[in-house]
């Protein structure tokens, strides 16, 4: 079901893809009207139709179709016949096998249908009867069908008879008079029979010529913002300037580790489009960045807990509820990068269960299609070439919670794969059919999901747990219709949908059998609970419906003037709490008897990013500003909003100035919009305690403003703007432009103010930063400076990235290639921030001279973190393309003498998350892993040059006369390894071990490691890529850690009762000689060359990396204590 290629045309439609209710009752309304219960009249088919559809069609409606299609079942009569009846088996036979039902239920109701005597066995009249009336029904309302003969009708009939019989009568004249089709072995023949199988795929989901026009559609979809390119400047002039700045003493030493560390303690912000969701103890889980934020109940107010194992945009939601010690289960999927993974978590602990990468975006040849003949019936199997990319946009677990459903990016991966995701085991994946899906979601069990969106609702099902899924299209024959549906929920078994025009769809099956007409607006969200169905249409509206779908309440979560779109909905059953996120990123909480309230405030909304902030440190405010034109005044404690204002334009810089209250704010500027009095605007000055108090409209540039700071004299404010200048206001009355610096080929980065040693508190100097990587020095009235003379200036602030202080993180950078440092601010004198174009930040010696030197690692952002502000012991980071905005606690760090922060710090060295591998896939995909062979001939083109030998040999070469290229096909037969004889000690450090209380043995051989069970005399065997150097063994997990030869290749974890790899972490050293498991078998200990690396083996992260203190360290151990290891 599914396929287009190989189905009739046939204009049979309305009674195609009808239900199995239907069906069912028609043969009812068959035995009950007609005479003979074998013929029909045709007032007796209309008096059939009108008891069985009657709440489908009106009277006249069912007169014109019985008409028409009794017109087509009598369309063999002959000539001057007053026969005027058709054949009922014909008919009913025809519906089933054009109806809605799955397969196995067709084969069952035609078992039922042509079994006369009802004994539940078919004799060979009854089997040949049945082929011969679907033979010819549907030749009757198929156009342009395969004529077939009533011998080869009844050839096919008799070969099930034929796999029966005994050799003896095989070839006998008389068919035996025993000989019966009990109901399974109907099954066994029509499923296993190609020709029974292809004629019932042929009318199977019956597709009529039309052409939908989409509705429009604003689909609530979660997007990724298109981001500007991250490349790192094509040149890096700015070191020839920074070597005259650098200490005139030089200090060869390696840099110290960072003394200051940081801890997240609140993020403001809401990734669009994506679900918030209730855990079973009533805490609120949602999206913000690169992490999932959980708000727990804390006093009077909330606080924020995290989990931060993903490295890209957290696109996905989904959680299944268990209400254990460790909480609900939790499944987060990211989106935007090349290393796009799933993570199953625990609500309470945070504690990663689970992590696995995607298969999406399925390319568009197929290697492999094949049908495999089971017990029951035969199923495609089509293995897909696929690579990883993109990620992931809607997750939902089954209803057991075993399966976990992914569905690709709506705009560019058109693609659902289904998880065992405990095993981390792909058991499907499949193309979807068009474009634009809204929502998908698994339906009454595990063995049924169904998505929706532009292309109406597809689903996939499967009658046992061990067969594949199989799809089909969702029927709307009883209520044709072109909506585009948004929406898709399971109630109470029942599968319902809603669509853009207000109406919501119910199914039985794949058919659509009713709709209810109740809104007058799009519907954007269904939500399935204990208390009823919740809907929430375009107008910001939520409708309460009972699981008959009756209207019950209607709840406004919005003022009349402050109304959004609704993007997720979710029910906390136990206090009965009803949770709303909208189109402005705020999360609301509401009960059925109260009005909402905020529990998590934003800074921007969907529709605009938040661009810049400052803060006001006396008061405790910031202030932030956003492309829509909103100018928020924030209380930093209380997180809420206490003044806003509409600029009515595009904001882009905004700086504050703590002596004289006032607030300069910088206008975003098109770069082809005509010139006007308001837009000639530059930038303006607000009181800070009135934000609708505009004390000043400023002109300067006729570009976009980019960079915006008050000197701490409060005697100048400066622009830089994307027209490469900065201009420098004094702060008199007016604010006149003192001066314009002129000297940049590329828009302004930032820039710093700075104080001459003999007038320590009068700006006096600028240092600027441009984005192509230039860094220049000026006076305060724009003088040009050279570097040089600017070696005793005292900064004010250290915003500038292109400085000597950062050469060795710019290195460390280089070496990365795909990131650069965005942002940086000192934490300290000994201490520096930096933030990137990946989201990252790191903490580093200040100054970080050395590429090599110890750095702490925090992912939080989604893109480029572009501004770091300190205010006290408070660290305020802004992601340009999450537009979250994250406050941090800085706090000293005490460093072990002779290692970095131990395992059990908070404090993460150097946290370095793999790309995660597809640990095993289903035997129907595993030709998917092809993607990873390397088909190219650059190799041979680089080598054709040389001198080959003769090979006079070929020329007696004749190639055989009936030959078949199966070039990049597989091979049918594959190899088993059975046994390995022999054991080599000399290669591998630690390569024997005893296991299972000494009945099994571990030990290495070559590139395989091998599992010797005494009991039986058998060995199991995992290999791995690069030859094995050493190994490492832990009793009670039963997990054995090996170390390869080159770095690349990484430590494998593998599980000894199953021997499948269970991790891979990746190793910063060159080759891996010597490996230990701490007590709990997390924590793994690896030493290559003189480097030793800590790794947290259920995470697959390396948390610590250190060199060693010997010219060549032989051995490491961790010790019975704590926090130690001996070398």
């Amino acid at each position: 079901m599914g396929q287009t290629i190989g189905k009739v045309e046939s204009s049979f439609s309305p009674f195609a893809n009808l239900p199995k209710s239907i069906i069912v009752g028609l043969r009812c309304a068959v035995s009950e009207v007609s005479e003979s219960g074998y013929t029909l009249t045709q007032t007796e088919l209309e008096q059939i139709l009108q008891l069985t559809l009657h709440e489908y069609f009106s009277d006249e409606n069912v007169r014109e179709h019985s008409n028409a299609l009794f017109g087509l079942f009598n369309a063999d009569t002959l000539p001057g016949c007053d026969c005027d009846e058709i054949d009922s088996f014909e008919l009913l036979g025809t519906l089933c096998l054009t109806s809605g039902m799955p397969l196995k239920e067709k084969a069952q109701f035609l078992f039922d249908l042509f079994d006369l005597n009802e004994k539940g066995e078919l004799n060979i009249n009854e089997v040949t009867l049945a082929f011969r009336s679907l033979v010819s029904g549907t030749r009757k309302i198929a156009d342009g069908a395969t004529m077939l003969t009533d011998e080869d009708t009844d050839q096919i009939a008799l070969e099930a008879f034929d796999l029966m019989m005994p050799d003896s009568l095989k070839y006998s004249l008389a068919m035996a008079d025993d000989q019966k089709l009990t109901r399974q072995k109907f099954f066994d023949y029509v499923f296993n029979c190609p020709e029974a199988v292809s004629f019932m795929n042929c009318y199977d989901d019956i597709i009529g010529t039309k052409d939908p026009v989409a509705a429009p559609l604003r689909s609530t979809a979660n997007k990724v913002d298109e981001q500007e390119t991250k490349g790192r400047p094509l040149s890096e002039p700015w070191r020839d300037q920074q070597r005259f700045l650098r200490p005139e003493i030089a200090d060869d030493r390696p840099s110290p580790p960072p003394m200051d560390g940081l801890r997240l303690d609140h993020v403001c912000g809401r990734n669009s489009g994506t679900e918030a969701v209730y855990t079973s103890n009533g805490y609120v889980l949602y999206a913000a960045g690169a992490m999932v934020v959980k708000i727990v109940a804390d006093g009077n107010g909330y606080k924020q807990e995290f989990f931060n194992e993903h490295s890209n945009r957290v696109s996905s939601l989904a959680i299944f509820h268990v209400n254990d010690e460790m909480g609900d289960m939790v499944a987060s999927s990211d989106t935007g990068g090349d290393g796009c993974k799933v993570c199953v978590w625990a609500s309470c602990t945070l504690s990663s269960q689970v992590t696995f990468s995607t298969r999406h975006k399925v390319s568009s040849h197929i290697i492999a299609n094949q049908f495999v003949f089971t017990y029951f019936r035969a199923y495609d199997i089509y293995s897909c070439l696929s690579d990883s990319q993109n990620g992931v946009s809607t997750l939902s677990f089954s209803p057991s919670g075993e399966l976990l459903l992914t569905m690709g990016n709506k705009e560019m991966n058109s693609t659902i794969g289904v998880y065992k995701w405990r095993e981390r085991r792909l058991l499907f994946t499949a193309r979807l059919p068009g474009l634009g899906f809204y929502d998908c979601s698994f339906l009454s069990s595990d063995n049924s999901f169904g998505i929706c969106g532009k292309d109406l609702v597809h689903f996939w099902t499967k009658s046992e747990s061990h067969e594949p899924y199989r799809h089909c299209r969702g029927s709307t024959s009883l209520f044709p219709s072109q909506v585009q549906i948004t929406s898709i929920a399971c109630v109470d078994g029942a599968v319902v949908t809603g669509s853009t025009s207000g109406t919501l769809w119910l199914w039985e099956g794949r058919v659509l059998v009713k709709r209810v007409e109740v809104f007058r607006f799009p519907i954007t969200k269904l939500f399935a609970s204990s208390a009823g169905l919740f809907v929430s249409t375009q107008d910001g509206t939520i409708h309460l419906l009972s699981k008959e779908l009756a209207l019950q309440r209607r709840l406004d979560p919005f003022s009349r003037s402050d109304s959004h779109d609704i993007e997720t909905l979710c029910w906390d059953t136990n206090r009965e709490k009803l949770l709303v996120g909208d189109s402005s990123n705020c999360l609301r909480e509401m009960d059925l008897n109260s009005a909402s309230k905020f529990i998590m405030g934003c800074h921007s909304t969907c529709h605009s990013a938040l661009t810049d902030f400052t803060v006001d440190t006396l008061n405790d405010k910031i202030i932030t500003i956003g492309e829509d034109g909103f100018v928020r005044l924030w209380d930093k404690d209380a997180r809420v909003i206490l003044q806003q204002h509409n600029l009515e334009r595009g904001l882009s810089c905004i700086a504050y100035n703590q002596g004289a209250d006032q607030v300069a704010v910088g206008f975003c500027k098109s770069d082809n919009c005509c010139s006007s009095d308001k837009t000639d605007v530059a930038f303006v000055i607000l009181c800070g305690n009135d934000l609708t108090n505009i004390i000043h409209h400023g002109h300067n540039s006729q570009k976009t403003l980019t960079a915006c700071k008050f000197s701490n004299d409060g005697k100048f404010v400066a622009f830089g703007a994307k027209d490469c200048g900065i201009y420098i206001h004094s702060t008199d009355k007016d604010f006149p432009l003192v001066a314009k610096a002129r000297g940049h080929s590329a828009p302004i980065l930032t820039f710093d103010f700075g104080c001459a040693d003999d007038s320590p508190d009068s700006a006096s100097f600028i240092r600027s930063n441009s984005i192509n990587g230039e860094a220049l020095y000026w006076s305060a009235h724009a003088k040009k400076q050279t570097p040089l003379s600017q070696r005793h200036t005292r900064w004010e602030s250290q915003s500038c990235i292109y400085g000597w202080y950062l050469e060795g993180a710019h290195d460390l950078y280089a070496e990365e290639n795909s990131t650069c440092i965005t942002s940086c601010c000192p934490l300290s004198d000994s201490s520096i921030v930096v933030g990137d174009s990946s989201g990252r930040l790191r903490v580093l010696p200040n100054p970080a001279r050395s590429k090599d030197t110890v750095y702490l690692q925090f992912s939080t952002h989604h893109g480029k973190v572009q501004k770091i502000e300190l205010c006290g012991d408070t660290l305020y980071t802004l992601g340009s393309d999450d537009s979250c905005l994250c406050m941090w606690k800085v706090s000293s760090l005490s460093w072990p003498p002779i290692m970095p922060p131990s395992l059990y710090n908070d404090h993460v060295i150097i946290d370095e998350k793999k790309e995660d591998q597809q640990l095993s896939v289903s035997l129907a995909l595993a030709t998917a892993q092809m993607e990873d062979l390397d088909f190219s001939t650059s190799h041979a083109e680089k080598t054709s040059s040389t001198h080959k030998p003769l090979r006079p040999w070929i020329r007696s070469l004749a190639p055989p006369s009936k030959y078949t290229n199966t070039a990049g096909s597989l091979p049918d037969g594959r190899l088993i390894l059975e046994r390995i004889h022999g054991y080599n000690g000399h290669n591998a450090k630690d390569n024997l071990h005893y296991i299972s209380s000494g009945e099994s043995i571990v030990y290495s051989v070559g590139r395989t490691l091998v599992r010797y069970d005494e009991e039986g005399d058998t060995q199991h065997f995992c290999s791995v890529e690069g030859r094995i150097k050493c190994l490492a063994i832990h009793q009670e997990r039963s997990i054995c850690a090996i170390g390869q030869e080159n770095a690349e290749q990484g430590i494998v974890v593998v599980d000894l009762k199953t021997m499948n790899y269970m991790s891979l972490c990746k190793s910063a050293a060159k080759g891996v000689h010597c490996l230990d498991f701490d007590e709990s078998g997390r924590f793994l200990l690896a030493l290559g060359g003189n480097r030793l690396t800590i790794h947290d083996v259920d995470n697959e992260v390396m948390i610590a990396s250190t060199l060693t203190h010997a010219t060549e360290t032989l051995d490491v151990r961790f010790t019975t204590t704590a926090n130690t290891l001996v070398e």
